[in-house]
Order: C-alpha cells, then sequence, then structure tokens
C-alpha cells in the first residue's frame, strides 16, 4: 500500500485547507522512500450476487520516481483500472 497514514480532523479546518473544509478532514499521507518498479496486477471474475451477470476486471499499479535530479526523486503511483 502507498499509504504511510490517514489523518482525520474533526473541527472544522478552513483555515489550513480553505471554505469547505467546515466540516472537517480526511487526510490521507503517503509513504517516502518506495522503491520504483514497485509493481502490482490483479485480475478478478466472477459474479458478485444472484442474477447480476458477470463482473471483470484488471487493476494494476507502477511505482515510478517523479521529480528531483541527482537521486533526489519523490516516489509515485500510477494506476489503472478496467472493469466490464
Amino acid at each position: 500500500s502507498a499509504i504511510a497514514r490517514i489523518e482525520v480532523l474533526r473541527d472544522g479546518a478552513s483555515a489550513q485547507y480553505g471554505s469547505d473544509a467546515i466540516a472537517g478532514v480526511v487526510n490521507i499521507v503517503l509513504k517516502h522512500g518506495a522503491d520504483a518498479g514497485s509493481n502490482s496486477v490483479s485480475i478478478n471474475g466472477g459474479i458478485m450476487d444472484k442474477g447480476d451477470g458477470e463482473q471483470n476486471g484488471i487493476d494494476g499499479s507502477v511505482g515510478l520516481p517523479f521529480g528531483g535530479s541527482g537521486g533526489d526523486t519523490a516516489p509515485g503511483w500510477v494506476r489503472l483500472s478496467w472493469n466490464y
């Protein structure tokens, strides 16, 4: 998983996050230092419930280095998903 932690601010956070954050904020903090080339692929299929019909999908993520120079890069992920 690319998530390091999830922060939940229950009170109004509009001073820090803008006027739309009056009820609270969920902040998802990503991991640092992940290796580029951290890849995953999953393929799924089947019938989810009686009468729903067949459902199939392919999902994958690829770890890539972003920004910086001379080894000063931040990890990033590209996620692709296809379902029918």
